[in-house]
């Protein structure tokens, strides 16, 4: 016959407890972000959509309107990714300064100084998550080069999380 004690059952309630509490916290932490990633991403669409920037993405060359419908920028936004032209950049600089504007803390992160490759960041919370891809050209000028689609990136958001090394802000005075 096995004789368990009050001490030990409130024991292991409260380690059980525990562990379910720490697994609805870091849910509750990962809807949090995912969120806020797709607040981010409205703002995109907003953005996109009110100030017609519909030149970077195959699946707008190939509508071929002047104006594209507000559920056809969300499509285009869930699946295709935004490029910027290394040799005019500027388009897809404007873009993000829009949501800047907003108030969206956006950079442009690279591992090093040396490095011509990096990622921009949005910061969510107190978190930065990696949102697309940022180069450097010739002279060692950085710049967007291209805007991940959200179907891209929320399935991955546990593994776009990013620790800021070696930061550009994105400003106007580009």
């Amino acid at each position: 016959m096995l004789v368990v004690d009050n001490g030990f059952i409130k024991l292991l309630e409260s380690f059980c407890l525990g562990a379910a509490m720490e697994a609805e916290i870091q849910v509750s932490n990962k809807s949090f972000y995912q969120r806020e990633l797709e607040r981010f991403y409205d703002d995109l669409v907003n953005v996109f959509w009110r100030n017609h920037f519909a030149f970077w993405t195959e699946a707008c060359s190939e509508l071929n309107e002047p104006y594209i419908p507000k559920p056809d920028v969300e499509l285009i936004i869930f699946e295709d990714i935004l490029h910027a032209d290394p040799v005019y950049p500027d388009p897809l600089h404007e873009f993000l300064m829009c949501l800047i504007d907003k108030g969206w803390k956006i950079i442009m992160n690279f591992m090093a100084s040396d490095c011509i490759l990096g990622n921009v960041a949005v910061k969510l919370g107190d978190k930065w998550f990696a949102i697309g891809e940022c180069r450097k050209d010739r002279d060692g000028v950085p710049y967007v080069a291209q805007i991940w689609p959200l179907k891209y990136i929320l399935p991955r958001i546990n593994k776009m999380e990013i620790k800021p090394q070696q930061t550009f802000l994105i400003a106007s005075n580009f």
